[in-house]
């Protein structure tokens, strides 16, 4: 299907996501049917590379979509924006972590992206908030991301994290993993639907690794 800021798809999901919005900026878009609505008319697969089950949409229509649907709901721009980001360092990725994408431009899993740890937040502190461990022929993760859109209503975090050689690696971790401490939605001044909350990680192995360099922003 072709993608369109402007087709009457486009159009229905985002009268669908302003008829929900009060709802979702109570229980976030994943649980409100938001996400849902976006993945039903075709908006996610627009994200997601048409080799990868998606059908890849232009860039200038991926701003035009995230505006209209913000206008409707800001609530579900902000989680619309952590998976985009997510999917993105995703679909720059070589190897095995492609095979996450037909089900995320489906809507069959939901993903966001916890990476503030490596820009903003935590900067002050004499060592990095995440640090990723070689662990045999994998990778260990310990640390925390400060700032985790949508934690608890996620499959998968696309994170980042220091490595013992002063790089950085990004990783694919589910939500379900051991040593994985989700906490509460952190109280906000605004858009509290996000459900962001503190992700603290205790010697937790991620599913995929995606080198530093191969994500697409």
């Amino acid at each position: 299907m072709s993608f369109s800021a402007r087709s009457p798809r486009t159009a229905g999901a985002c009268d669908e996501i302003a008829a929900l919005a009060a709802r979702t900026a109570a229980e976030g878009p994943w649980r409100s049917g938001a996400f849902a609505s976006l993945a039903r008319h075709g908006v996610l697969a627009g994200f997601v590379p048409a080799c990868a089950g998606g059908s890849g949409a232009a860039e200038p229509e991926i701003v035009a979509l995230l505006a209209a649907v913000a206008e409707r709901c800001l609530t579900t721009a902000l989680a619309l924006s952590q998976w985009a980001a997510a999917v993105r360092i995703i679909a720059g990725a070589p190897g095995h972590a492609h095979r996450l994408l037909p089900a995320l431009a489906r809507g069959d899993a939901f993903t966001t992206v916890g990476i503030s740890q490596l820009s903003t937040s935590r900067q002050h502190a004499a060592t990095p908030a995440l640090v990723a461990t070689p662990d045999g022929d994998a990778w260990r993760l310990d640390g925390l991301c400060p700032w985790v859109t949508g934690a608890d209503s996620v499959h998968t975090i696309v994170t980042g994290a220091a490595t013992v050689a002063d790089g950085r690696t990004f990783f694919v971790v589910p939500t379900d993993a051991a040593g994985l401490e989700i906490g509460p939605p952190l109280d906000l001044l605004a858009l509290d639907g996000s459900r962001t909350a503190e992700v603290r990680f205790r010697g937790v192995r991620p599913a995929e690794t995606i080198p530093a360099g191969a994500d697409g922003p």
